[in-house]
């Protein structure tokens, strides 16, 4: 009893927070959601990232929400790289058999010349909530990506909600608000990255974020910020063959202690 009343509880400070998206470990170490950014899980906030993946990609993401409860958010992500498009599936759930909060997306993106690039993806979203109620929300996503020059990259998102099946489902849950998001990349050097993102809802609340990503010869450290997600992130990415491992950390306002964890397969 007592494990999904908390849950319950848990899921109504995610609701206020994006830790509940699908943006990987990699991206929450930056602090950022990936709109500019052509990491395989930015596809699920600017489907036009889609296009910029180097290869065909396989994620699996794992968010400990609090160190110390059993609260997680786990993501799946696919994504297929064409020659000048790309398609990306993506499912995320979190939750048990009393509260289930998930969410299913489907994008498609395609290259419009050598320098831009658009993307149009389709998110259903479910809450189920143990003999009381079972809420879906449709929403589109439609991005925009223009690599302006070798460093620099702007990345564009508006989110548009346009079916819920209740009132209250829609205004319980901030990340299912209409939002316009903008995004810059700029590529200091080869070790360096720099990230800056903003994002502004209907629901008059904006979010600002900031963070680098610095490689060394084996391994990438990561570390960023978020006015509204947390007061500090912080991660490192660890090549392996074909794979990527990515464990990150953030300390969140209302949920605390916080742990990412990532794991990319490319081929």
């Amino acid at each position: 009893m007592k494990s999904w009343v908390l849950i319950i509880i848990i899921s109504l400070v995610v609701s206020k927070q994006t830790a509940a998206q699908a943006i990987g470990a990699r991206n929450a170490a930056i602090g950022i959601q990936g709109t500019a950014s052509s990491e395989l899980f930015s596809s699920w906030i600017n489907p036009a990232q889609l296009s910029a993946l180097d290869s065909n990609a396989l994620g699996f993401n794992y968010n400990q929400l609090n160190i110390n409860t059993p609260a997680n958010v786990a993501s799946l992500m696919l994504g297929i790289k064409g020659i000048r498009n790309g398609l990306g599936i993506g499912i995320s759930n979190f939750g048990n058999s009393f509260y289930n909060f998930s969410q299913f997306n489907i994008g498609l993106s395609q290259q419009l010349n050598t320098q831009q690039s658009m993307g149009i993806n389709i998110q259903a979203t479910r809450e189920f909530i143990y003999l009381n109620d079972n809420s879906l929300a449709l929403s589109a996503r439609f991005g925009y990506s223009y690599h302006i020059n070798e460093a620099f990259t702007l990345g564009a998102a508006v989110h548009a909600m346009f079916y819920s099946s209740s009132d209250h489902f829609t205004k319980a849950y901030p990340l299912l608000a209409n939002t316009g998001s903008l995004g810059i990349h700029y590529r200091a050097s080869d070790e360096l990255n720099i990230h800056l993102e903003t994002e502004i809802s209907d629901q008059n609340n904006a979010r600002i974020a900031a963070g680098f990503n610095y490689s060394l010869k084996k391994v990438a450290l990561q570390l960023g910020f978020s006015n509204q997600q947390s007061l500090l992130n912080a991660g490192f990415t660890l090549p392996i063959q074909s794979f990527r491992w990515q464990l990150s950390y953030g300390f969140h306002r209302q949920l605390g202690n916080s742990l990412h964890t990532q794991i990319l397969y490319q081929w």
